[in-house]
């Protein structure tokens, strides 16, 4: 059933890829890695130990693959009793984070490739809001619905996802 898909439930060749070019980064904080960076590296802040870091890209792996957020939380769960690994926030918060963070940053970058490949016959794209934010962020409602061309220089800068939680997206006209 079309309601019941979202982006995480699919996923793509070019989704899976663009996570697999990251390289993992040990860090203190969120605050070590920033901006574009994300692109190119696999991060959680605060996990500063090769092997915690490893089995949480792992379980963020597996998620790509199709897992839910349930059984990414259960892999977390046991991750951080292994490694005692304190981290801040609340469980809930602290590892729908990680998932959405992670899965929704790959899907975006997948499907502007996606997008990319598809210039030629559509080369208008349209910002879409997504109405399942619970606190939209003014700026992303005005945008909702502009419809540019692919190459407008406007899309460096704006390309979903636009800040933590983000859940706008392109599609292609």
């Amino acid at each position: 059933m079309a309601g019941n898909v979202s982006y995480g439930s699919l996923p793509f060749s070019e989704q899976i890829a663009f996570f697999r070019r990251k390289f993992s980064t040990k860090t203190d904080a969120w605050t070590d890695v920033y901006g574009s960076a994300h692109d190119n590296e696999f991060m959680v802040a605060g996990a500063s130990r090769d092997a915690l870091l490893a089995d949480l890209r792992t379980a963020v792996e597996k998620s790509l693959d199709g897992g839910t957020l349930e059984t990414f939380r259960k892999d977390f769960a046991a991750i951080v009793a292994r490694y005692g690994w304190s981290y801040n926030g609340g469980f809930e918060w602290r590892s729908r984070t990680i998932y959405e963070t992670n899965l929704r940053s790959a899907y975006m970058a997948g499907r502007y490739q996606q997008l990319m490949d598809m210039r030629d016959t559509h080369p208008y794209w349209e910002y879409v809001h997504s109405e399942a934010v619970e606190h939209p962020r003014q700026e992303h409602l005005g945008w909702n619905g502009m419809v540019l061309r692919a190459d407008d220089p406007w899309w460096i800068y704006h390309f979903p996802i636009n800040a933590w939680g983000c859940q706008c997206s392109v599609i292609a006209r």
